[in-house]
């Protein structure tokens, strides 16, 4: 359609002038509207929590004397890979632990290899249905062991590295995390509470002096896993926002930089109370792969920063390094303070909590040394009977150098769990590495 400005010519240029001036404010408007504005149907959260592997909760601001940290984008290729690579079969060589791939790269490892060699044994010799276990240096992200093994299905790899378990009580330290930074919460608060053993349930939620016998401090109850406590704290406290974000900052739904594929655990908190509570406790909605529960413990560690995994030192080609690691802050999972908190809370885990059994006795390089954890266990609700088992811990308590995570999936008739792999590997560890 074609407009004609017909009349007088003083009308017709106050017309054309006027067209003209929209004109020009259209185009200005469309060049200066930024790139990507155009806003996509937005997706369900569900969708976008477990398929696109990010969260849409927004990323804390960083906290001072910590330098900003870049969050990982989705679906971009943060680490070169190696065709190949597999650590478990590396061998010794030299003090290293070195992987030659079909190609005849070699790679020099990061693994120690007393500790890689000697988990790896107790795995076979307890002929464990399913297990993995990854340490990592707490100051560079530097992965000290990597170990992963199936009696049930020998030829399988990736249990170190994917999120198929779920996360248990090991979620406990993230609603410990919200609860001590959002809510202020004291580590020697008082909490009374009742039932809770199998899962939360609404009168678990709410205060009851008739039923509420039992009463212990929040660190207690983080130690000795009390289910109650923390859905009762979660219910007054957060809120599924709250605590969807704070699973955010500890890496859940990201992206994980790692020369091998890896996942991070995936996190969904229901929006109704009572599921909420549940989640918060560590009853189902959340999964954790070993090697990002050892990067949760390495970031409390740590102060809260919580260093990219890397696992290769060097790989070489006829004598020409084509490849190298190198230490890499990924994000501020908490404050220091927190941090602080979080490592003397966990400490009740293994001095008087669910593994003191296992800590309580222990051989002379381990004597002496305070090692915080927490521990996780969860049966499978449907197929054949499998009890997932969790430890997480860090050690020296005072100056952590070693952060860890051993997983063990057990059937019915079982040989060992967790908490004993743990032991034994910090054992061994500080047996060649003796605190300074």
């Amino acid at each position: 359609m074609v407009f004609r400005a017909n009349g007088p010519r003083p009308f017709r240029t106050q017309v054309l002038v006027t067209l003209g001036l929209f004109a020009l404010v259209v185009m200005f408007l469309a060049f200066s509207r930024p790139s990507g504005s155009a806003q996509p149907k937005v997706r369900k959260r569900h969708a976008s929590l477990f398929h696109l592997g990010f969260s849409d909760a927004p990323t804390p601001a960083p906290k001072p004397n910590v330098p900003a940290l870049a969050p990982i984008k989705p679906g971009v290729i943060t680490q070169k890979r190696l065709e190949g690579f597999d650590p478990k079969l590396g061998r010794f060589v030299k003090g290293r632990w070195v992987v030659t791939l079909p190609d005849q790269t070699r790679v020099t490892t990061t693994i120690d290899p007393h500790l890689q060699k000697l988990v790896a044994y107790l795995f076979r010799t307890a002929e464990v249905p399913f297990g993995a276990f990854v340490a990592i240096d707490v100051r560079t992200g530097k992965v000290l062991a990597f170990v992963e093994h199936s009696s049930e299905q020998p030829q399988r790899r990736g249990l170190a590295r994917q999120a198929i378990a779920p996360a248990a009580s090991v979620f406990k330290v993230i609603t410990t995390a919200a609860l001590l930074e959002l809510a202020k919460l004291s580590p020697r608060q008082k909490v009374c509470y009742h039932g809770g053993r199998n899962g939360i349930r609404e009168s678990n939620l709410r205060d009851d002096p008739k039923r509420d016998r039992r009463c212990t401090t929040v660190t207690e109850a983080l130690g000795k896993s009390t289910n109650a406590v923390f859905g009762k704290l979660a219910h007054k406290y957060l809120t599924t926002e709250r605590l969807q974000r704070f699973a955010s900052q500890f890496g859940f739904n990201a992206e994980l930089p790692f020369v091998l594929p890896a996942e991070t655990g995936r996190a969904l908190v229901p929006r109704d109370p009572l599921g909420m509570a549940n989640t918060a406790a560590g009853f189902w909605n959340t999964t954790l792969s070993p090697l990002h529960a050892a990067m949760i413990v390495q970031s409390i560690a740590n102060g809260g920063v919580m260093m990219r995994p890397y696992l290769v030192e060097d790989a070489s080609r006829n004598g020409v390094v084509v490849m190298g690691e190198t230490p890499l802050a990924l994000r501020r999972t908490v404050s220091p303070h927190v941090a602080g908190l979080l490592k003397q809370m966990m400490l009740a885990t293994t001095e008087h909590g669910s593994a003191r059994r296992y800590f309580s006795r222990r051989k002379e390089a381990l004597r002496g040394i305070k090692v915080a954890g927490k521990t996780g266990s969860l049966s499978s609700r449907s197929g054949p009977y499998l009890h997932y088992s969790w430890f997480v811990g860090l050690a020296p308590l005072e100056k952590p150098t070693i952060a860890i995570a051993a997983f063990v999936g057990n059937r019915a008739k079982w040989k060992i769990k967790s908490a004993y792999v743990a032991r034994e590997a910090l054992t061994v560890w500080f047996q060649h590495h003796p605190p300074k």
